[in-house]
């Protein structure tokens, strides 16, 4: 019955959305624990992955057909500030570009950490 399967369809999108920020925080608790024991590709695998997994199950978009393009254009369609967007787009470049960075890689980890904590928090309250 295509009316059951467009229903179960909606709520699966509705719970996918709610529970983004609950996956996205589990994520960036355990890069904090990757953080904290100075493990660099731990912490830049599970960032990344909460980032885009946010971005994912809030926006309803499939991980395949991610990138920095499609992050722009769903953001901004939904409302969503552009220094917000422009601050996920930069957190997404900073987590590839860091790895390899020279510099204080503990330093570099933290500041990205806070302020992924701080761009899900402020989309959170623009997306309710």
């Amino acid at each position: 019955n295509n009316k059951k399967i467009n229903k179960f369809n909606k709520n699966q999108v509705l719970v996918k959305n709610k529970q983004a920020t609950k996956v996205a925080k589990k994520r960036l608790l355990n890069a904090y624990n990757h953080l904290k024991a100075n493990n660099q590709n731990g912490f830049y695998e599970e960032f990344s992955q909460a980032l885009w997994g946010y971005i994912s199950d809030k926006f309803n978009i499939v991980r395949s057909q991610l990138s920095m393009d499609t992050v722009r254009e769903i953001m901004l369609s939904k409302s969503v500030e552009e220094d917000i967007v422009d601050g996920f787009i930069d957190l997404l470049n900073n987590c590839e570009f860091a790895r390899f960075a020279p510099g204080d890689p503990s330093k570099k980890m933290d500041e990205l950490y806070q302020k992924g904590i701080e761009l899900i928090t402020k989309a959170e309250k623009l997306l309710k």
